[in-house]
């Protein structure tokens, strides 16, 4: 091959310079796509040909050179050199051809890059206003942590000027917080994004606020962080307005949870969808139980229909109504309430009913023993009124047969009947009693007593009285208060108490008595109106016999009222007891069940034993006697009759008078003395107490007794006989009546 070449040495010259020389600058083109340039290119040195897109001519030669550099050769070179310049410029004009389209393309490309420059270079621009129209702070960082950029907002919000922090490390960071922004930057390094983090920037003032920082890198051409941006937001109104309605949430959930009614809210099926604790405490159903339980379920069945037709109407309109219904507790219990329900609308769609729900168990026992209270007041009225006519009757009755038993001699069957007629009138006088003991209207005659001491004397008595079947025991504190009462009607009160325990007890049972010190306090009395509040002595006597169901209970105070047979007792024990209670200024419950025996508790105020102690009426051994004049004002004609023949024959001189103003009349024209006025209390016309004041006008040294059968006024209000006042209850005695006279006249 190199020999072929060296032989023919002058014929390769001829054709390398024909073909590369006649087109030389296309071995010397180079296309750059990055730079763009204009080349002039020089054919012949006639024409100039220009050449985009980096077309570079490293050494221009012309084709004159070739044509002299062939003339030195064999002639056939110059043929063959025509030949080869020929095909030179046929593949020079294909190519300019595919180069003319090329530029074409490069061209059209490069038109392309100037619109992508300028449509980025208005983008930019765009960005640059929008980050300094921005209504939050928009701030960029260099690599190590420097402002690199400051928007306006950032100048409004945080106080600095751009010129102030370029540069510098970011300013609003306090002190506690630097340690937290370092890790920030690092994060940031490792291409992580913080949004919403909630922190609380310095201002150039030094005061704080509260926003929400989101920070993202800044990535370079090769994707390395080169710096990061922040976008700062004020929320301090935001979180104010979140902690006013967390702080509103927590109250209504206190009070939602708290209330001491019920409260729950349920859709508009009837399913419970929240309840609060008290409705869990008064169901006896755990939240998770009542939660979508439908509402009808605890509802009591008559009150269902009711319920169920406010549910479909609430799926129809919003609206507010107030019913009283009954719920039924897990254990079967029923409560009475008073719901308060209310359609919830959005959108003017109902969505949701919310209730309220008031236990009523109180008010409506309260309600039941304020009406028990006045009925027994009322039949107390009827019954102290009828106990007051009758001891008029009875007194007449008692006082003349004591007149025939005077007369009859021994032995006689008119001595017999007069026995038998007073008997009958002293146990008539008896219930009469009771039932002036139940309307308040008996007279008491209190001092201050210890009721440990009480029933430690009555013991014995009440084992005989019990009988050997049932067994007493008594639970007796030894420090007991002291209590103000009449003793032998307290001693009335317990022997009652015992009788019914007995009764109660056929088969035999115990008896307890117990006494204590108690303080009933506010819940206790607004649940047992009307107690009031303080210090009470208690009187508990328990048994352990039948017990009493809740129908019995509501009338067991009520005169005449009993549950033995026919015969078998008056029904005015339990009553008198009540009477007694009350008049003392104490208060009484009954606690019984049905085959759980029965708890009476008695509370009687304490008091201290300060002052002198009324003295118990002292026995007469003999039937006192006088000679001093008594002026008898009495209404009812037998009683001032009986009342004048006693007093004669206990050697006293007896004035009468039908009323107060007969009576005033005889005072104003009797010349004598009048020693000792006997009054009834109430009287037509003019009181007892009434005539008392005219003749203490004209008598002032005159002695007063009263006498009725039941007190008014100062006696019938208070119960209570107050320091000079004197009174003899009827029916009396011609022993009581004598007595009392002589007594007063002595006083």
């Amino acid at each position: 091959m190199m020999a072929l070449l060296k032989r023919h040495r002058t014929l390769c010259l001829a054709l390398f310079l024909g073909f590369f020389l006649d087109y030389p600058a296309l071995a010397a083109w180079n296309f750059d796509s990055v730079r763009p340039s204009e080349v002039p290119w020089r054919n012949s040195g006639k024409e100039t040909l220009v050449f985009s897109n980096a077309m570079l001519l490293e050494q221009p030669r012309e084709l004159m050179a070739a044509n002299l550099l062939a003339g030195f050769f064999h002639p056939l070179i110059f043929w063959m050199a025509g030949t080869i310049l020929a095909g030179g410029l046929l593949v020079r004009l294909v190519l300019c051809k595919k180069a003319r389209k090329r530029t074409q393309e490069l061209s059209q490309l490069w038109e392309d890059c100037r619109h992508s420059q300028e449509d980025l270079q208005r983008s930019n621009q765009k960005l640059k206003t929008l980050i300094q129209s921005a209504p939050t702070a928009v701030i960029a960082l260099d690599r190590e942590g420097n402002v690199d950029s400051w928007n306006p907002a950032a100048a409004k919000m945080l106080g600095w000027l751009e010129e102030e922090v370029l540069g510098r490390p970011l300013p609003i960071v306090p002190a506690e917080g630097q340690a937290r922004h370092q890790r920030i930057l690092e994060s940031l390094q490792n291409g992580n994004v913080l949004r919403g983090e909630v922190v609380q920037p310095l201002r150039k003032d030094g005061s704080r606020f509260i926003a929400s920082l989101s920070v993202s890198p800044l990535l370079d051409e090769s994707g390395q962080v080169n710096g990061s941006m922040a976008v700062l937001m004020d929320i301090t109104r935001q979180k104010l307005a979140e902690e006013t309605l967390r702080a509103s949430e927590e109250r209504y959930r206190d009070l939602f949870e708290n209330a001491k009614d019920m409260i729950y809210t349920r859709d508009l099926e009837g399913k419970l969808t929240s309840v609060n604790k008290e409705m869990e405490r008064i169901t006896g159903y755990t939240r998770e139980e009542l939660i979508g339980m439908n509402i009808l379920e605890i509802v009591a069945p008559e009150h269902r229909p009711v319920v169920e037709q406010f549910i479909r109407d609430s799926n129809a309109e919003a609206s507010q109504v107030t019913r009283e219904a009954e719920l039924i507790t897990k254990d079967g219990r029923r409560v009475p309430v008073q719901a308060n329900v209310r359609v919830i609308c959005r959108d003017g769609k109902p969505v949701e009913v919310e209730a309220i729900c008031r236990d009523l168990s109180e008010q409506k026992q309260m309600q039941a023993q304020l009406w028990q209270a006045q009925k027994m007041e009322a039949v107390g009225r009827l019954a102290g009124g009828v106990a007051h006519d009758f001891n008029n009757l009875l007194n007449v009755i008692g006082g003349y047969s004591e007149m025939l038993l005077d007369e009859a001699g021994k032995g006689s069957t008119l001595r017999h009947y007069a026995e038998e007629i007073r008997k009958a009138a002293d146990q008539a006088a008896s219930v009469t009693r009771q039932l002036l003991a139940f309307s308040h209207k008996q007279v008491l005659q209190p001092r201050v007593l210890d009721l440990t001491g009480l029933v430690t004397d009555l013991s014995k008595m009440l084992r005989r009285l019990i009988g050997e079947d049932v067994q007493l025991s008594t639970v007796l504190q030894p420090a007991l208060g002291l209590v103000k009462a009449d003793p032998s009607q307290l001693e009335q009160v317990i022997m009652n108490l015992a009788v019914n325990s007995r009764d109660a007890m056929p088969q035999g049972g115990r008896l307890t008595i117990e006494t204590a010190n108690v303080e009933l306090d506010e819940e206790y009395t607004r649940l047992h109106p009307p107690c009031q509040p303080g210090p009470y002595v208690l009187l508990a006597v328990s048994d352990t016999g039948a017990g009493m169901n809740a129908r019995t209970r509501a009338h067991i105070f009520e005169p005449f009222f009993t549950t033995k047979p026919l015969g078998k007792g008056t029904g005015l024990g339990l009553s008198m007891v009540y009477g007694i209670v009350k008049q003392s200024g104490g208060y009484i419950s009954v606690y019984s069940e049905p085959g759980h025996g029965t708890t009476f508790k008695i509370y009687l105020p304490r008091v201290e034993a300060t002052g002198e102690f009324l003295q118990e009426r002292q026995a007469v051994a003999s039937l006192p006697r006088g000679s001093e004049t008594v002026l008898v004002v009495e209404d009812e004609p037998a009683v001032r009759e009986l009342a004048r023949e006693f007093l004669e024959s206990s050697g006293y001189q007896v004035l009468d008078a039908e009323g107060g103003p007969a009576a005033l009349e005889l005072v104003k024209q009797y010349p004598s003395p009048i020693h000792v006025l006997l009054t009834d209390v109430i009287m037509p016309k003019m009181s007892g107490k009434e005539l008392v004041g005219e003749v203490m006008k004209l008598l002032p040294k005159t002695k007063i007794l009263y006498m009725s059968g039941y007190t008014d006024d100062i006696i019938a209000d208070h119960g209570i006989l107050e320091a000079g006042t004197y009174f003899l209850q009827k029916p009396f005695t011609r022993d009581a009546l004598a007595s009392k006279v002589r007594k007063v006249l002595e006083g």
